[in-house]
């Protein structure tokens, strides 16, 4: 997979701003450089399962220490092609 954190931007353009990312920009400030990327559906794809996975991980970690009550939470995916839906995440 190419770089999580552009990605992970890209989702969240989509999501909150409802808009589709057209080009994905890594600006360099040491040596003023730019670096232009793009991500297609199944990348896309991909990172929301990796978010999702830390989700699930950090939820099950975590309701096993010192027996803390860990809210669910919640995942929303918008994804091209597939409807808006949310996940209900737990610990078990």
């Amino acid at each position: 997979m190419k770089d999580l954190q552009l990605s992970l931007y890209a989702l969240a353009v989509k999501e909150i701003l409802e808009l589709e990312p057209v080009r994905l920009v890594f600006h360099y400030l040491q040596n003023n450089q730019r670096q232009e990327t793009t991500r297609d559906a199944k990348q896309l794809d991909e990172a929301q399962k990796v978010v999702q996975e830390a989700a699930r991980t950090f939820a099950r970690e975590n309701s096993q220490r010192n027996g803390l009550c860990v809210p669910q939470l919640r995942v929303q995916a918008d994804l091209p092609g597939a409807r808006r839906s949310t996940e209900h995440l737990s610990a078990s």
